[in-house]
């Protein structure tokens, strides 16, 4: 399975009350918290996980994301390439890790809207700091703008999805630039 993501930012700070993103598409509500661990062990770089969960609904399961490192292809891709495996799992999944080595590297709340069009998900939020670990409650935003999330899921080598997703950023223009992300730089 892989998973490409671009990640698109907004040039301008919404005004009071606008909301662009819902005028054209029906969205479903997103809250969810997530933990970014590391396992540092013998590697020069760390094993990452992030788990997340929906805040929707207190008891709902965690799921774990592992993201692969970013396949080194074609310069002109218009999107970040990599393996993803995507598992849901019970809600002593922290405790877990933690006992085989896993130490949070940070954790966030994210609210905003999921749109779907066709097999691209298109995600829309602000990123708040939690500023009491584990208590989701006291949040702060970490900016006044909202991050654009493009995922979709392909099997290996079908690099016209990338060109799709290129099209729709396209399409938001002058609201968002489309822009690829180099995880490694963020950390």
């Amino acid at each position: 399975m892989t998973v490409t993501t671009v990640s698109l930012t907004t040039k301008r700070r919404p005004k009071a009350g606008e909301e662009p993103w819902l005028q054209t598409k029906r969205a479903l509500l997103l809250e969810k918290q997530e933990i970014q661990l590391a396992n540092r062990g013998q590697q020069a770089s760390p094993f990452v996980l992030r788990a997340r969960r929906s805040m929707d609904r207190r008891g709902m399961p965690w799921h774990l994301r592992y993201l692969g490192q970013p396949e080194i292809g074609d310069k002109n891709r218009h999107a970040l390439v990599r393996n993803c495996v995507d598992i849901a799992t019970s809600d002593n999944l922290t405790d877990f890790l933690v006992e085989m080595g896993f130490r949070m590297d940070h954790e966030f709340v994210a609210k905003g809207h999921v749109f779907r069009k066709g097999i691209m998900k298109i995600v829309v939020y602000k990123i708040f700091r939690i500023l009491m670990p584990g208590n989701t409650e006291s949040i702060e935003p970490l900016s006044l703008s909202y991050l654009v999330e493009l995922n979709v899921v392909a099997p290996a080598g079908q690099d016209i999805v990338s060109d799709d997703m290129r099209n729709f950023a396209e399409q938001l223009k002058p609201l968002v630039h489309l822009e690829k992300i180099d995880p490694k730089r963020l950390m």
